[in-house]
């Protein structure tokens, strides 16, 4: 995740603002960050651009959207040094990272982006965006199991928050979560005598996984990425 900084220190240390005029220009919006009025409470990543009264203070870079089928093996992470990462499969893509994790031997999909106001809305929200996962175990989930899944079950000091659960067969089963603990779904399922063998991502918030290859990258739709940022389609 890229360094963020508040508008206000942005102003201060960036444009050479007193305090005093960084909270005059911001309560008089007149700094933008890609096109919209800042507000004092916002923050600047460093993809934005930054303009004050019509003068560009920040380039912005090209932002990216992207949908990732990540395949079982690799971390989730953009560091160089870990030949089993992210890097691979986007060398070509200016300082990109994910949103959210898949643990090492997890797949499906994962978003990546250079967009931070879109990552701090998936991502550090205190209001959690929805994540779909179908399950498979090492043994018949019972209906009782399935029950327990759905209303929560303790792990790592907490009970977890309710969830949708329904049953795709003998030994698999389908959940959405709105929380995101740490391997959650295999301290849920290991609570409950159930061994995970494959754990499969296919929906982030309004974004699916549908019939991408293994290990494919796509751009996402102009409507996709205004259906993530909570915009209307016109």
């Amino acid at each position: 995740m890229p360094t963020i900084i508040s508008a206000k220190y942005f102003l201060v240390r960036k444009a050479g603002f007193s305090n005093k005029d960084a909270n005059r220009l911001l309560s008089e919006f007149q700094l933008y960050v890609n096109g919209v009025p800042c507000l004092c409470e916002d923050l600047i990543y460093p993809a934005d651009e930054v303009s004050l009264n019509g003068e560009l203070l920040q380039k912005g870079r090209k932002m990216h959207y992207l949908a990732f089928n990540k395949p079982r093996g690799i971390e989730c992470t953009m560091n160089e040094a870990i030949p089993e990462g992210l890097v691979p499969f986007f060398r070509s893509y200016d300082s990109i990272f994910p949103v959210g994790r898949l643990d090492k031997e997890s797949e499906g999909l994962l978003l990546m982006t250079n967009d931070g106001h879109l990552y701090k809305r998936l991502a550090l929200s205190d209001a959690q965006k929805e994540k779909e996962y179908i399950v498979t175990v090492d043994q018949k989930v019972s209906d009782e199991q399935l029950l327990q899944l759905s209303g929560g079950v303790f792990i790592i000091g907490q009970m977890t928050k309710p969830a949708l659960v329904y049953r795709v067969d003998e030994n698999a089963f389908n959940i959405v979560l709105t929380q995101g603990l740490n391997r959650q779904i295999r301290r849920m399922c290991y609570k409950l005598g159930l061994e995970v063998i494959r754990l499969v991502r296919v929906r982030i918030d309004t974004l699916k996984l549908d019939a991408m290859g293994r290990g494919e990258v796509r751009e996402l739709e102009e409507m996709e990425i205004s259906a993530l940022k909570g915009l209307r389609s016109s």
